[in-house]
């Protein structure tokens, strides 16, 4: 039997453990949370950090893992890396890796390869007055985002020179190096999808547009009408060169992009996992390709028929939806509209009765996630766009 090890066992990673239960592998899960969701889930579980490489690399050596993984979070992702390189697993380049999770490192790399990406200038230590005359080159507004986290965490905009030192200190809260960027806004409609390669071949490239509550994404869509062939095309060869130039070669990545006024590509975000709120099970309903499989059969050096990738194109009109707490206070009830509730496909309840959400949960909180199928692409943005009329969150002030 095939032993896998998950590093973190999130709400986002329990589908992924469930479907390597069901494929009959070993599955192990290690989270530093004692009572993560996906440690349930597993067949044995640890509480190492996942930043942990040394330990993760020892644990993995003691139970002889056929391969490790790093399921829709980009911090465990130099782990996986690190353990797969010294054991000599599946993974992608720990050189790369530590390029495509390091914003610092990842803007410095699009620069000196000549690709669009928001002009930045990233800092391990600061001098605010020195901050404060770079602020006067970059165009507004100006983003501060830690180097090395995760999702939207950490993320701010620079609207008044004096809130400099507090966004500074909200970004270095959520990097473990403490370490951040500054960076242009970019405006301009959001795109991004999951690729899956084989021997360095991009056989699998998904497209699709992102949602936003103020910095946080809010949901995700593909649609069979949201097809822009020139867009796409440019995004899957700047892809193609990324993956060539990193020497990344079997495995799932991710990218965000923004498509401003010009139609030029702005790449934000390239990196070395799949992506996370649910995206996978949203790639299947909409294409057929179950992307979760193939990532687990990659990692542990299983092969598989190039054949399952023929004829994955998006049909129909599909979304996944974040529904976040709309106040702070004590979760009561989660209250859907029926004229929405018919577009509902899965309702994934991540809050308990009673959950106690604060003010920086509105931004990043999530009580649960939802995929949904759509008559047309304007019924899908429409509906996407507001939200506030089919939905209400019965909270109770503490």
């Amino acid at each position: 039997m095939k032993r896998i090890l998950f590093l973190g066992g999130t709400h986002t990673q329990v589908h992924a453990i469930k479907k390597a239960n069901d494929l009959g592998y070993y599955t192990i899960v290690t989270d530093y949370k004692k009572h993560a969701p996906g440690k349930q889930y597993a067949m044995e579980s640890y509480d190492i950090s996942t930043l942990d490489k040394d330990a993760v690399l020892d644990l993995s050596r003691k139970l002889q893992i056929d391969g490790i993984i790093s399921y829709s979070v980009d911090t465990p992702a130099i782990t996986a890396a690190y353990v797969a390189k010294k054991m000599g697993l599946p993974g992608h380049p720990l050189e790369s890796v530590e390029i495509l999770t390091n914003k610092d490192l990842f803007r410095k790399f699009l620069i000196e390869n000549d690709f669009n990406c928001p002009r930045a200038i990233g800092y391990n230590s600061y001098n605010i007055d020195e901050i404060i005359e770079n602020c006067k080159i970059l165009k507004k507004p100006i983003m501060v985002k830690p180097a090395d986290s995760t999702g939207s965490r950490g993320i701010s905009i620079i609207n008044d020179i004096n809130e400099i030192r507090n966004k500074i200190k909200y970004a270095q809260k959520y990097s473990r190096s403490g370490n951040f960027v500054l960076e242009e806004y970019v405006d301009g409609i959001q795109v991004s999808g999951d690729l899956f390669l084989v021997n360095g071949n991009i056989e699998f490239f998904s497209y699709g547009k992102e949602y936003f509550y103020n910095l946080s994404i809010k949901a995700h869509s593909f649609s069979e009408s949201f097809r822009d062939s020139n867009i796409e095309n440019k995004m899957y060869n700047i892809a193609k060169l990324i993956i060539s130039k990193l020497n990344i070669v079997t495995g799932v990545c991710n990218y965000e992009a923004r498509i401003n006024e010009n139609n030029d590509i702005i790449l934000i975000e390239f990196t070395p996992r799949n992506a996370g709120n649910l995206t996978p099970i949203l790639i299947k309903y909409s294409t057929g390709l179950d992307i979760t499989e193939l990532l687990l059969k990659s990692a542990l050096g299983i092969k598989f028929d190039l054949d399952i990738f023929n004829d994955k194109s998006v049909k129909g009109h599909w979304a996944y939806y974040v529904i976040r707490p709309d106040k702070a206070g004590k979760f009561k009830k989660l209250e859907i509209d029926d004229y929405l509730g018919k577009n509902i496909v899965e309702l994934n309840m991540l809050s308990k009765l009673d959950n106690i959400y604060g003010e920086n949960d509105i931004e990043y909180g999530a009580i649960a996630i939802m995929i949904m199928k759509f008559e047309s692409l304007s019924e899908l943005e429409y509906k996407i766009n507001n939200m506030n009329k089919y939905i209400k969150i019965i909270t109770e002030q503490n």
